[in-house]
């Protein structure tokens, strides 16, 4: 019976996630589909500034502001200069920008790794309604953005506080689902040099990463594919193999 139980467990989690995997990629090419994900949208964008900003804060930079804009596009400001003693300057602003691309994934795979543990879905739920309305409040401070993520946090927070344990579980999935497709929310982003954020050019990431330590953007956009890719893989492998009991 309790074989049983695990196996039908697991084959919901496998229909749950390729589900929100395909509504998540195919949603924004469906007739009012740009409407209903719109606040997903947002999300993907936080995770993705988000990955920015912490980035700056590791490199020995001041994390400033965030702003996530109506179209869903997102900007992470610093103040000042990476000073960290023991990485130079190119290196720094490189990693700035292979932190928006590749710090979501990581965050997203580790979140449905761990989902297949009840109290590590609870702990999950209280770190990031903690952690996404506190970072509205400190780095996001106005706009759309600051009306999107604090609701998600709230309903995080309710969820870990009255939820049932298969809903937190689902719940976890579908924040490290959000997570680990937010750097293929647009995949031509990463083979482009520059991009429109409200109206002004900018660099993308990956033409800075090409400025800062050398080769091509499209070779690093091919890399940052490549190992989100290898990150989903691994945590889709983790969910599927099935528990030892």
């Amino acid at each position: 019976m309790g074989a049983k139980e695990i196996t039908t467990n697991r084959s919901q989690t496998i229909i749950f996630l390729l589900m929100i995997s395909m509504v998540s990629l195919l949603l924004p090419y469906v007739p009012f589909g740009q409407k209903l994900g719109y606040p997903f949208q947002l999300l993907m964008t936080w995770f993705h500034e988000m990955g920015h900003g912490l980035t700056m804060i590791f490199v020995g930079s001041t994390f400033s502001y965030l702003e996530i804009f109506s179209n869903g596009s997102g900007l992470a400001h610093s103040s000042s200069t990476p000073q960290a003693v023991w990485m130079n300057l190119s290196l720094s602003k490189a990693l700035v920008s292979l932190g928006g691309l590749i710090g979501p994934p990581i965050v997203g795979s580790l979140c449905l790794i761990m989902s297949k543990n009840p109290k590590d879905t609870h702990i999950i739920l209280i770190v990031f309604s903690i952690f996404s309305i506190l970072s509205a409040i400190i780095w996001v401070k106005i706009g759309v953005g600051f009306f999107i993520i604090i609701p998600f946090g709230m309903v995080a927070a309710w969820i870990a506080w009255k939820g049932h344990p298969t809903l937190k579980q689902l719940t976890v999935q579908f924040i490290g689902i959000q997570a680990t497709l937010s750097t293929f929310n647009n995949i031509d982003y990463l083979f482009t040099d520059y991009v429109s954020i409200n109206g002004s050019n900018y660099p993308s990431d990956v033409s800075n990463i090409s400025t800062s330590i050398g080769l091509p953007y499209w070779f690093w956009g091919i890399m940052v594919a490549a190992l989100s890719f290898y990150m989903i893989f691994l945590a889709f492998k983790s969910i599927f193999t099935p528990q030892k009991v």
